[in-house]
């Protein structure tokens, strides 16, 4: 899939430096499902200006439906993993956990309920890329758990509107399920 053999792969792809604000040990909480109400980010992602738009018609619509920013979780979801799935195929949202009926005006995902690691990242977010691979590369082979087959997602704890970048918490939650230890009986 890379165009490449396994030990080039690694040899070119190694880990990058870790953050040092970045928590590899992460809480692994139950979770129950979640409604997103939500706007297709599409190719925006590519560009910036295009990806502020729509965060700021998110927070327009928050704003206009008097959701209270301190007491509501605005997220990210990838559906798709731009490493494997070609860019005009990704799926990605950005969007507000609703605690009550979603709103028919925006788009609706569920998160799905299940065993999840949280990751705190502290800092900028162009480092959330390299934490996903550390997350990958690193803590998952050594860890109890392995990813389960669905998307994980961003909660966004503060905002750049009122926030020091250095300060900006978000919390990466990776649907995770526990490897079953086997031991040989004689």
């Amino acid at each position: 899939h890379f165009g490449v053999s396994t030990s080039l792969f690694k040899e070119r792809f190694t880990p990058r430096k870790r953050n040092a604000h970045t928590a590899l040990t992460p809480r692994i909480i139950m979770i129950n499902k979640m409604f997103v109400s939500c706007l297709e980010v599409g190719k925006a992602y590519e560009n910036k200006f295009q990806y502020k738009m729509v965060w700021d018609k998110l927070l327009y619509y928050a704003r206009f439906n008097r959701i209270d920013k301190k007491h509501t979780n605005f997220v990210s979801l990838s559906l798709d993993n731009p490493a494997i799935t070609p860019e005009d195929k990704c799926r990605f949202y950005v969007g507000i956990i609703m605690n009550d009926i979603p709103d028919a005006k925006l788009n609706t995902v569920q998160i799905p309920n299940g065993r999840y690691a949280i990751f705190r990242h502290i800092g900028s977010y162009d480092f959330l890329c390299d934490l996903y691979r550390i997350i990958y590369e690193e803590w998952f082979p050594d860890s109890q758990y392995y990813p389960q087959n669905t998307f994980s997602f961003e909660v966004y704890i503060n905002s750049p509107c009122d926030t020091d970048v250095p300060e900006l918490i978000t919390d990466i939650y990776i649907p995770v399920l526990k490897k079953k230890i086997f031991t040989d009986i004689k």
